[in-house]
Protein backbone atom coordinates (compact mmCIF):
# COMPACT_ATOMS: atom_id res chain seq x y z
CA UNK A 1 0.00 0.00 0.00
CA UNK A 2 2.62 2.54 1.05
CA UNK A 3 4.70 1.54 -2.00
CA UNK A 4 1.81 2.34 -4.37
CA UNK A 5 1.19 5.73 -2.76
CA UNK A 6 4.91 6.51 -3.01
CA UNK A 7 4.69 5.67 -6.71
CA UNK A 8 1.85 8.18 -7.08
CA UNK A 9 4.01 10.77 -5.31
CA UNK A 10 6.72 10.19 -7.93
CA UNK A 11 4.15 10.54 -10.73
CA UNK A 12 2.99 13.86 -9.32
CA UNK A 13 6.58 15.08 -9.02
CA UNK A 14 7.18 14.32 -12.68
CA UNK A 15 4.06 16.01 -14.07
CA UNK A 16 4.60 19.12 -11.91
CA UNK A 17 8.24 19.44 -13.01
CA UNK A 18 8.28 19.32 -16.87
CA UNK A 19 12.03 19.92 -17.04
CA UNK A 20 12.76 16.70 -15.15
CA UNK A 21 9.70 14.70 -16.20
CA UNK A 22 10.52 11.14 -17.21
CA UNK A 23 7.35 10.97 -19.34
CA UNK A 24 8.54 13.69 -21.74
CA UNK A 25 11.11 11.39 -23.36
CA UNK A 26 8.51 8.66 -23.73
CA UNK A 27 6.09 11.10 -25.36
CA UNK A 28 8.84 12.24 -27.75
CA UNK A 29 9.56 8.72 -28.88
CA UNK A 30 6.00 7.50 -29.09
CA UNK A 31 2.93 9.72 -28.94
CA UNK A 32 0.82 6.63 -28.23
CA UNK A 33 2.50 5.99 -24.89
CA UNK A 34 0.36 3.69 -22.78
CA UNK A 35 -0.72 4.83 -19.32
CA UNK A 36 1.66 4.01 -16.52
CA UNK A 37 0.83 0.54 -15.06
CA UNK A 38 0.35 2.16 -11.67
CA UNK A 39 -2.92 3.62 -12.89
CA UNK A 40 -4.24 0.10 -13.27
CA UNK A 41 -3.50 -0.55 -9.61
CA UNK A 42 -6.76 0.67 -8.14
CA UNK A 43 -7.87 -2.94 -7.57
CA UNK A 44 -4.60 -3.55 -5.69
CA UNK A 45 -5.25 -0.58 -3.41
CA UNK A 46 -8.76 -1.85 -2.68
CA UNK A 47 -7.56 -5.42 -2.14
CA UNK A 48 -4.91 -4.24 0.31
CA UNK A 49 -7.54 -2.30 2.26
CA UNK A 50 -9.89 -5.30 2.38
CA UNK A 51 -7.07 -7.49 3.66
CA UNK A 52 -6.36 -4.86 6.29
CA UNK A 53 -10.03 -4.87 7.34
CA UNK A 54 -10.19 -8.65 7.86
CA UNK A 55 -6.80 -8.91 9.53
CA UNK A 56 -6.24 -9.42 13.27
CA UNK A 57 -4.80 -5.93 13.62
CA UNK A 58 -6.42 -3.94 16.48
CA UNK A 59 -9.26 -1.61 15.33
CA UNK A 60 -7.39 1.47 16.56
CA UNK A 61 -4.43 0.58 14.33
CA UNK A 62 -6.71 -0.04 11.34
CA UNK A 63 -8.39 3.35 11.86
CA UNK A 64 -4.99 5.01 12.07
CA UNK A 65 -3.79 3.31 8.88
CA UNK A 66 -6.91 4.21 6.93
CA UNK A 67 -6.58 7.81 8.14
CA UNK A 68 -3.00 7.92 6.85
CA UNK A 69 -3.96 6.48 3.45
CA UNK A 70 -6.88 8.88 3.18
CA UNK A 71 -4.72 11.92 3.91
CA UNK A 72 -2.01 10.66 1.56
CA UNK A 73 -4.49 10.26 -1.31
CA UNK A 74 -5.93 13.75 -0.63
CA UNK A 75 -2.46 15.28 -0.50
CA UNK A 76 -1.49 13.69 -3.82
CA UNK A 77 -4.72 14.86 -5.47
CA UNK A 78 -4.14 18.40 -4.22
CA UNK A 79 -0.77 18.40 -5.96
CA UNK A 80 -2.18 17.42 -9.36
CA UNK A 81 -2.83 20.57 -11.35
CA UNK A 82 -5.18 20.27 -14.33
CA UNK A 83 -4.04 23.62 -15.71
CA UNK A 84 -1.52 23.90 -18.53
CA UNK A 85 2.01 23.39 -17.23
CA UNK A 86 3.66 24.85 -20.37
CA UNK A 87 4.72 21.40 -21.49
CA UNK A 88 4.46 20.68 -25.25
CA UNK A 89 2.86 17.36 -24.39
CA UNK A 90 0.32 18.74 -21.91
CA UNK A 91 -2.74 17.31 -23.71
CA UNK A 92 -1.12 13.90 -23.94
CA UNK A 93 -0.05 14.11 -20.29
CA UNK A 94 -3.62 14.94 -19.29
CA UNK A 95 -5.13 11.90 -21.02
CA UNK A 96 -2.34 9.43 -20.23
CA UNK A 97 -1.09 10.56 -16.81
CA UNK A 98 -3.13 13.19 -14.97
CA UNK A 99 -6.65 11.91 -15.54
CA UNK A 100 -5.82 8.24 -14.83
CA UNK A 101 -4.05 9.34 -11.61
CA UNK A 102 -7.04 11.35 -10.46
CA UNK A 103 -9.56 8.65 -11.42
CA UNK A 104 -7.63 5.99 -9.54
CA UNK A 105 -7.23 8.04 -6.33
CA UNK A 106 -10.81 9.34 -6.39
CA UNK A 107 -12.16 5.80 -6.67
CA UNK A 108 -9.86 4.78 -3.84
CA UNK A 109 -11.22 7.55 -1.59
CA UNK A 110 -14.81 6.62 -2.47
CA UNK A 111 -14.04 3.05 -1.51
CA UNK A 112 -12.57 4.08 1.84
CA UNK A 113 -15.57 6.29 2.61
CA UNK A 114 -18.15 3.63 1.73
CA UNK A 115 -16.43 0.56 3.21
CA UNK A 116 -14.79 2.09 6.29
CA UNK A 117 -17.21 4.87 7.37
CA UNK A 118 -16.21 4.61 11.03
CA UNK A 119 -12.54 5.08 10.17
CA UNK A 120 -12.94 7.66 7.41
CA UNK A 121 -12.40 11.27 8.47
CA UNK A 122 -15.50 12.96 7.02
CA UNK A 123 -14.33 16.38 8.26
CA UNK A 124 -11.33 16.37 5.92
CA UNK A 125 -11.34 18.96 3.17
CA UNK A 126 -12.46 17.36 -0.07
CA UNK A 127 -10.05 17.46 -3.04
CA UNK A 128 -11.02 20.01 -5.72
CA UNK A 129 -11.38 17.25 -8.34
CA UNK A 130 -14.15 15.56 -6.32
CA UNK A 131 -15.72 18.89 -5.38
CA UNK A 132 -15.89 20.09 -9.00
CA UNK A 133 -17.37 16.81 -10.16
CA UNK A 134 -20.04 16.89 -7.47
CA UNK A 135 -20.76 20.61 -8.07
CA UNK A 136 -21.46 19.84 -11.72
CA UNK A 137 -23.76 16.95 -10.76
CA UNK A 138 -25.59 19.11 -8.18
CA UNK A 139 -26.11 22.03 -10.56
CA UNK A 140 -27.41 19.72 -13.30
CA UNK A 141 -30.12 18.40 -10.98
CA UNK A 142 -31.04 21.92 -9.82
CA UNK A 143 -31.27 23.19 -13.40
CA UNK A 144 -33.46 20.26 -14.39
CA UNK A 145 -35.84 20.93 -11.49
CA UNK A 146 -35.84 24.70 -12.18
CA UNK A 147 -37.57 24.18 -15.51
CA UNK A 148 -40.78 23.29 -13.64
CA UNK A 149 -40.79 26.26 -11.20
CA UNK A 150 -41.62 29.96 -11.12
CA UNK A 151 -39.14 32.70 -10.16
CA UNK A 152 -39.93 32.72 -6.43
CA UNK A 153 -39.63 28.95 -6.24
CA UNK A 154 -36.38 28.98 -8.22
CA UNK A 155 -34.85 31.52 -5.81
CA UNK A 156 -35.67 29.21 -2.91
CA UNK A 157 -34.41 26.12 -4.73
CA UNK A 158 -31.07 27.77 -5.56
CA UNK A 159 -30.23 28.62 -1.93
CA UNK A 160 -28.27 25.37 -1.31
CA UNK A 161 -26.52 25.71 -4.68
CA UNK A 162 -25.41 29.24 -3.82
CA UNK A 163 -24.10 28.05 -0.47
CA UNK A 164 -22.21 25.21 -2.16
CA UNK A 165 -20.77 27.09 -5.16
CA UNK A 166 -19.91 30.41 -3.49
CA UNK A 167 -19.26 29.75 0.19
CA UNK A 168 -17.89 26.20 0.14
CA UNK A 169 -15.81 26.16 -3.03
CA UNK A 170 -12.49 26.34 -1.14
CA UNK A 171 -13.22 24.54 2.12
CA UNK A 172 -15.88 21.89 1.58
CA UNK A 173 -15.59 18.64 3.53
CA UNK A 174 -16.68 15.09 2.71
CA UNK A 175 -19.40 15.39 5.37
CA UNK A 176 -20.80 18.57 3.79
CA UNK A 177 -20.83 17.01 0.33
CA UNK A 178 -22.82 14.08 1.75
CA UNK A 179 -25.21 16.58 3.34
CA UNK A 180 -25.72 18.52 0.09
CA UNK A 181 -26.23 15.25 -1.78
CA UNK A 182 -28.87 14.09 0.70
CA UNK A 183 -30.60 17.47 0.52
CA UNK A 184 -30.78 17.69 -3.27
CA UNK A 185 -31.85 14.04 -3.55
CA UNK A 186 -34.67 14.57 -1.05
CA UNK A 187 -35.63 17.82 -2.80
CA UNK A 188 -35.96 16.01 -6.12
CA UNK A 189 -38.05 13.24 -4.57
CA UNK A 190 -40.45 15.58 -2.78
CA UNK A 191 -40.99 17.96 -5.67
CA UNK A 192 -42.06 15.02 -7.82
CA UNK A 193 -44.86 14.41 -5.29
CA UNK A 194 -46.12 18.01 -5.17
CA UNK A 195 -49.49 18.99 -6.61
CA UNK A 196 -50.12 22.01 -8.82
CA UNK A 197 -51.88 23.76 -5.95
CA UNK A 198 -48.90 23.35 -3.60
CA UNK A 199 -46.69 26.32 -2.78
CA UNK A 200 -43.36 24.79 -3.73
CA UNK A 201 -41.18 27.36 -1.94
CA UNK A 202 -42.99 26.55 1.33
CA UNK A 203 -42.35 22.86 0.75
CA UNK A 204 -38.67 23.64 0.22
CA UNK A 205 -38.50 25.73 3.39
CA UNK A 206 -40.09 22.88 5.33
CA UNK A 207 -37.41 20.55 3.92
CA UNK A 208 -34.60 22.95 4.88
CA UNK A 209 -35.94 23.16 8.43
CA UNK A 210 -36.43 19.40 8.65
CA UNK A 211 -32.85 18.74 7.50
CA UNK A 212 -31.53 21.63 9.62
CA UNK A 213 -29.93 23.64 6.83
CA UNK A 214 -28.76 26.20 9.42
CA UNK A 215 -26.80 28.46 7.08
CA UNK A 216 -27.16 32.22 7.53
CA UNK A 217 -28.36 32.62 3.93
CA UNK A 218 -31.29 30.25 4.55
CA UNK A 219 -32.16 31.93 7.86
CA UNK A 220 -32.11 35.40 6.26
CA UNK A 221 -34.24 34.23 3.34
CA UNK A 222 -36.97 32.81 5.59
CA UNK A 223 -36.94 35.84 7.91
CA UNK A 224 -37.32 38.21 4.95
CA UNK A 225 -40.13 36.06 3.59
CA UNK A 226 -42.01 36.27 6.91
CA UNK A 227 -41.43 40.05 7.15
CA UNK A 228 -42.80 40.56 3.64
CA UNK A 229 -45.87 38.48 4.52
CA UNK A 230 -46.75 40.45 7.68
CA UNK A 231 -45.73 43.92 6.46
CA UNK A 232 -48.98 44.53 4.48
CA UNK A 233 -51.01 43.82 7.64
CA UNK A 234 -51.53 47.24 9.21
CA UNK A 235 -53.24 45.91 12.32
CA UNK A 236 -50.82 44.75 15.05
CA UNK A 237 -53.25 42.08 16.20
CA UNK A 238 -53.29 40.56 12.70
CA UNK A 239 -49.50 40.68 12.55
CA UNK A 240 -49.21 38.87 15.87
CA UNK A 241 -51.73 36.24 14.75
CA UNK A 242 -49.76 35.68 11.55
CA UNK A 243 -46.50 35.34 13.46
CA UNK A 244 -48.13 32.85 15.83
CA UNK A 245 -49.36 30.89 12.82
CA UNK A 246 -45.81 30.72 11.44
CA UNK A 247 -44.45 29.74 14.85
CA UNK A 248 -46.97 26.92 15.13
CA UNK A 249 -46.21 25.71 11.59
CA UNK A 250 -42.46 25.68 12.23
CA UNK A 251 -42.88 24.04 15.64
CA UNK A 252 -44.77 21.15 14.04
CA UNK A 253 -41.90 20.29 11.68
CA UNK A 254 -40.06 17.25 13.02
CA UNK A 255 -36.28 17.49 12.39
CA UNK A 256 -34.63 14.54 10.67
CA UNK A 257 -32.36 12.88 13.24
CA UNK A 258 -28.61 13.39 12.92
CA UNK A 259 -28.89 15.84 10.03
CA UNK A 260 -27.36 19.29 10.25
CA UNK A 261 -25.33 21.58 8.02
CA UNK A 262 -23.25 23.54 10.54
CA UNK A 263 -22.22 21.61 13.63
CA UNK A 264 -22.44 23.20 17.10
CA UNK A 265 -24.78 25.93 15.88
CA UNK A 266 -28.40 26.46 16.86
CA UNK A 267 -30.79 24.57 14.61
CA UNK A 268 -32.65 26.48 11.91
CA UNK A 269 -35.92 25.59 13.61
CA UNK A 270 -34.87 26.94 17.01
CA UNK A 271 -33.37 30.10 15.48
CA UNK A 272 -36.56 30.89 13.58
CA UNK A 273 -38.79 30.29 16.60
CA UNK A 274 -36.55 32.50 18.75
CA UNK A 275 -36.79 35.30 16.19
CA UNK A 276 -40.58 34.98 15.93
CA UNK A 277 -40.90 35.03 19.74
CA UNK A 278 -38.90 38.26 19.83
CA UNK A 279 -41.10 39.82 17.17
CA UNK A 280 -44.29 38.80 18.98
CA UNK A 281 -42.93 40.22 22.23
CA UNK A 282 -42.08 43.50 20.50
CA UNK A 283 -45.58 43.76 19.05
CA UNK A 284 -47.12 42.95 22.44
CA UNK A 285 -45.10 45.65 24.17
CA UNK A 286 -46.08 48.01 21.40
CA UNK A 287 -49.62 47.90 22.71
CA UNK A 288 -48.59 49.47 26.00
CA UNK A 289 -45.32 51.32 25.56
CA UNK A 290 -45.09 54.59 23.67
CA UNK A 291 -41.64 55.91 23.08
CA UNK A 292 -42.50 59.56 23.78
CA UNK A 293 -40.49 60.53 26.86
CA UNK A 294 -42.38 58.47 29.41
CA UNK A 295 -45.95 59.59 28.80
CA UNK A 296 -46.99 55.95 29.10
CA UNK A 297 -47.65 56.10 32.84
CA UNK A 298 -50.08 59.00 32.85
CA UNK A 299 -52.07 57.85 29.79
CA UNK A 300 -52.24 54.21 30.79
CA UNK A 301 -53.15 54.82 34.42
CA UNK A 302 -55.65 57.53 33.58
CA UNK A 303 -57.39 55.33 31.02
CA UNK A 304 -57.59 52.29 33.28
CA UNK A 305 -58.10 54.09 36.63
CA UNK A 306 -55.16 52.28 38.23
CA UNK A 307 -53.01 53.39 41.12
CA UNK A 308 -49.37 52.77 41.99
CA UNK A 309 -48.80 49.42 43.71
CA UNK A 310 -46.94 49.64 47.01
CA UNK A 311 -44.18 47.05 47.39
CA UNK A 312 -42.64 46.22 50.77
CA UNK A 313 -39.13 46.01 49.27
CA UNK A 314 -36.42 48.57 48.61
CA UNK A 315 -35.62 49.64 45.05
CA UNK A 316 -32.46 47.51 45.10
CA UNK A 317 -34.38 44.49 46.38
CA UNK A 318 -37.05 44.95 43.70
CA UNK A 319 -34.29 45.16 41.08
CA UNK A 320 -32.68 41.99 42.42
CA UNK A 321 -35.95 40.04 42.36
CA UNK A 322 -36.79 41.34 38.89
CA UNK A 323 -33.40 40.24 37.57
CA UNK A 324 -33.88 36.74 38.96
CA UNK A 325 -37.31 36.48 37.32
CA UNK A 326 -36.02 37.73 33.97
CA UNK A 327 -32.91 35.55 33.93
CA UNK A 328 -35.03 32.47 34.69
CA UNK A 329 -37.50 33.32 31.88
CA UNK A 330 -40.45 34.03 34.17
CA UNK A 331 -40.55 37.23 32.13
CA UNK A 332 -38.98 36.05 28.84
CA UNK A 333 -36.80 38.50 26.90
CA UNK A 334 -35.45 36.04 24.32
CA UNK A 335 -32.05 37.69 24.67
CA UNK A 336 -33.42 41.04 23.46
CA UNK A 337 -32.15 44.04 25.48
CA UNK A 338 -35.00 46.23 24.31
CA UNK A 339 -37.59 43.84 25.73
CA UNK A 340 -35.66 43.60 29.01
CA UNK A 341 -35.46 47.39 29.31
CA UNK A 342 -39.19 47.68 28.58
CA UNK A 343 -39.93 45.28 31.44
CA UNK A 344 -37.76 47.33 33.79
CA UNK A 345 -39.53 50.50 32.66
CA UNK A 346 -42.99 49.03 33.25
CA UNK A 347 -42.11 47.89 36.76
CA UNK A 348 -40.67 51.32 37.55
CA UNK A 349 -43.97 52.93 36.51
CA UNK A 350 -46.39 50.67 38.39
CA UNK A 351 -44.48 50.06 41.66
CA UNK A 352 -43.63 52.16 44.68
CA UNK A 353 -40.82 50.98 46.94
CA UNK A 354 -40.79 50.50 50.68
CA UNK A 355 -39.25 53.94 51.19
CA UNK A 356 -40.49 56.00 48.22
CA UNK A 357 -43.83 56.71 46.55
CA UNK A 358 -42.39 56.26 43.08
CA UNK A 359 -39.45 54.59 41.35
CA UNK A 360 -37.51 56.21 38.55
CA UNK A 361 -36.55 54.10 35.56
CA UNK A 362 -32.87 55.05 35.89
CA UNK A 363 -32.80 54.06 39.56
CA UNK A 364 -34.32 50.64 38.90
CA UNK A 365 -32.18 50.14 35.77
CA UNK A 366 -28.93 50.94 37.59
CA UNK A 367 -29.86 48.76 40.58
CA UNK A 368 -30.73 45.91 38.19
CA UNK A 369 -27.23 45.95 36.70
CA UNK A 370 -25.33 46.63 39.95
CA UNK A 371 -26.65 44.16 42.50
CA UNK A 372 -25.48 44.43 46.10
CA UNK A 373 -24.78 41.47 48.35
CA UNK A 374 -27.16 42.77 51.03
CA UNK A 375 -30.02 42.93 48.52
CA UNK A 376 -29.20 39.45 47.18
CA UNK A 377 -29.23 37.98 50.69
CA UNK A 378 -32.52 39.72 51.55
CA UNK A 379 -34.22 38.42 48.40
CA UNK A 380 -32.76 34.95 48.91
CA UNK A 381 -34.21 34.88 52.43
CA UNK A 382 -37.57 36.04 51.07
CA UNK A 383 -37.62 33.24 48.48
CA UNK A 384 -36.80 30.68 51.20
CA UNK A 385 -39.65 31.94 53.36
CA UNK A 386 -42.01 31.83 50.39
CA UNK A 387 -40.91 28.28 49.62
CA UNK A 388 -41.50 27.17 53.23
CA UNK A 389 -44.95 28.72 53.19
CA UNK A 390 -46.06 26.50 50.30
CA UNK A 391 -48.18 23.64 51.59
CA UNK A 392 -48.14 20.57 49.37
Amino acid sequence: MSYLLEEFERVVFNINNPADCKYVEAFKNNSETKPDPIFKSNHRLILDMLNLGISNIPPETIKHQIGLYQQSAIRILDKIDYSNCHCPYDNLCFSKIKKPSVDCLVEFLKFLESQFPDCFNSRSKIPKQIFNKYKQYHCEIVNRISNMLNDEEIDCLHLPSTELVIYKKDNCTFKEIRYFNTLITETSIRLKKTQKSDEVHLKLIELYIEYNFNAKSIYDYIINLIINKIKPLTNSSCQISKLKYYRKSISQIVPAPEYFYIEKKASLKDSLITWINKEIAQFNYGYFIKENNGSFQNEFFKENHLSIIKCNLSVKQIACMLRILIEHDVFPCYGDKKIKNNIIRQFSEILASKYTDSISYNSLYNSYHELEDSSLNAVKQLFLELYKSIKV
